[in-house]
């Protein structure tokens, strides 16, 4: 279980930073997975007397501990994870949507880097231990054949499937927004954290080594309508919604059927393997919102899976993430 972390963007937005949670999956090859986050532990509140925590002390024996946990429990400052493993939430706004062009207003981007502080342009952590660090994806975690879930053994990467343990979840927030018409894009990209060459240093005991670059990803996008708060209970997902006996476990997701991909033109999925300028995958498209009034519509909530397609080697890849919305009001928006 992961403590959620509220972070605010340009004062109108937040996002929900989790810090992932690496889950082994049999038989897969995690490699040097990254586990740089800076977020605590969540405890068992439910059985917490003479618990031992991992440096070897005993919760149970600092009354003033529990007291202040359960504290922060009920006043909501602590709130556990539920669900799929979200890396950060996109809350969006009215406000953060306007299209006027008169005013040079063009609804607002959200952008999230995988680094020490994932999310840029936000004060809202009082010390620099609070700081949410999003770990890089890995290069093939968009399309992982030993992810398959009616055939890990298969070798063919027509058959592979996206790894719930290396790629990243993301939720967009839609339910504050007025009914209507809104302009949705959700782009993956690689980012060049400024090092060209990356190194494990040497050691005592070992040489140095050279690792393959991290700023080579091949950028891959899945979108599903819905919010999946109900746990998780596998390790994989359809990359393209392809044909499987196994049914899909995140039975709160449906496939996303308005939003492009820009390099697939299929709906709710993009990956830049076999584009001429393989560094870039992008979903995007006009989706309609019930009024309020009406039970919700799944597609209030979109999520995003992200990962790696490479289809060669496996190694850390570095990655940016942006999300854009904006209302069909006064706005060119198509057809849709």
């Amino acid at each position: 279980m992961t403590i959620y972390r509220l972070v605010k963007v340009a004062s109108t937005v937040a996002i929900l930073g989790l810090a992932p949670q690496i889950q082994a999956h049999e038989g897969e090859d995690h490699g040097a997975v990254a586990t740089t986050t800076s977020a605590t532990p969540a405890m068992d509140h439910s059985a917490m007397a003479g618990t031992t925590s991992t440096d070897g002390t005993t919760v149970g024996s600092d009354p003033l501990l529990l007291e202040n946990i359960t504290k922060n429990v009920k006043s909501g400052a602590i709130s556990g994870g539920v669900g799929i493993n979200y890396v950060g939430k996109f809350i969006y706004d009215n406000k953060m949507t306007k299209f006027d062009m008169a005013k040079g207003l063009f609804g607002t981007d959200l952008t999230v880097i995988n680094q020490p502080n994932g999310f840029p342009g936000f004060a809202g952590d009082k010390h620099a231990s609070e700081a949410i660090t999003i770990p890089p994806l890995r290069s093939m975690s968009w399309n992982n054949t030993q992810s398959n879930p009616d055939d890990p053994t298969t070798t063919d990467l027509a058959k592979g499937f996206g790894s719930g343990v290396h790629s990243q979840w993301y939720l967009v927030d839609l339910s504050k927004l007025s009914s209507g018409k809104y302009y949705v894009s959700i782009k993956l990209e690689r980012y060049d954290d400024g090092q060209a060459v990356e190194v494990i240093p040497a050691t005592a005991t070992t040489a140095e080594q050279t690792l393959p670059s991290d700023d080579d990803l091949v950028p891959a996008i899945t979108v599903f309508d819905g919010y999946q708060n109900r746990g998780i209970s596998g390790t994989w997902f359809p990359n393209q919604f392809q044909t499987t006996t196994t049914p899909f476990w995140a039975e709160m997701l449906k496939p996303e059927s308005v939003l492009l991909g820009a390099n697939s033109a299929k709906a709710g999925f993009d990956t830049a393997f076999g584009a001429s300028a393989n560094d870039r995958a992008q979903v995007s498209g006009v989706i309609k919102l019930d009024s309020a009034g009406k039970v919700a519509k799944t597609n209030r909530y979109l999520t995003i899976a992200i990962g790696g397609d490479d289809r060669t080697t496996k190694h850390d890849v570095n990655y940016q993430l942006t999300v854009k919305v904006h209302s069909c009001v006064g706005a060119p928006c198509g057809s849709n």
